[in-house]
């Protein structure tokens, strides 16, 4: 994921983390980037638990904020939807796995797993900060909607 990120130019130093080896055919900068960012987290939470309770909430935060967003969007900004959709039903739906993945998410956060709130925490408040503080400016969006707004 961090090479498909950063060949579409999606994160810092993607210039970089997008070269794909000649000899080997694979992005070796991408790999040693997560190598050592795992190779961190476990050094940060050695406890099992604490690490796939921390990939976990994660995984709800991926399947939830884009629920919300398209709660707020849905008939507003969001009006042409594809060949499978819920109609009327997508709002309800909506607030029910919102609350239930936030439900989730807290129950990750309990003790034994705190230190699961202090990583996802953290995590925001840096990936705020390098939104808001350099990428918004630079990343212009995927490929693929640049050639739909052409």
């Amino acid at each position: 994921m961090a090479f498909a990120f950063a060949r579409d130019g999606g994160l810092p130093f993607s210039a970089t983390l997008r070269q794909v080896s000649a000899v080997y055919r694979t992005p070796p900068f991408a790999i040693w980037a997560v190598v050592i960012a795992s190779v961190l987290f476990a050094v940060y939470t050695p406890v099992y638990s604490t690490i796939i309770t921390t990939c976990t909430i994660f995984l709800y935060l991926s399947y939830t904020i884009p629920t919300a967003l398209g709660f707020c969007a849905h008939g507003r900004s969001w009006t042409q939807m594809g060949p499978w959709h819920l109609g009327a039903l997508y709002r309800p739906l909506a607030v029910i796995c919102v609350f239930g993945g936030g439900l989730l998410i807290a129950i990750g956060m309990a003790p034994p797993n705190e230190k699961a709130a202090w990583v996802v925490g953290g995590s925001v408040v840096v990936l705020m900060v390098v939104w808001f503080g350099f990428e918004r400016r630079r990343f212009r969006g995927p490929p693929h909607a640049l050639l739909v707004r052409q």
